[in-house]
């Protein structure tokens, strides 16, 4: 392969590359692909405000490490 076969393969990759991008950049701009990812973000949102809950209820506030304040519960 000489130096211009490597040249255009360059130029078709990078033709390639500029195609793919704008592509995906459609399918990140589609409301639909948005509508999900903001359910995914509260979906992960709240599963981590149920897990944050269930820890400290389950080390009376102290966390998993034992670190933290423990809320008296008289």
């Amino acid at each position: 392969m000489n130096i211009e076969e490597i040249k255009g393969k360059a130029d078709q990759l990078k033709g390639k590359a500029e195609e793919l991008q704008g592509k995906a950049q459609e399918l990140l701009n589609n409301p639909d692909v948005q509508e999900k990812i903001n359910q995914a973000k509260d979906f992960l949102g709240d599963a981590k405000d149920k897990l944050e809950d269930f820890v400290e209820d389950k080390t009376d506030g102290k966390g998993i490490f034992g670190f933290g304040k423990s809320d008296d519960k008289e």
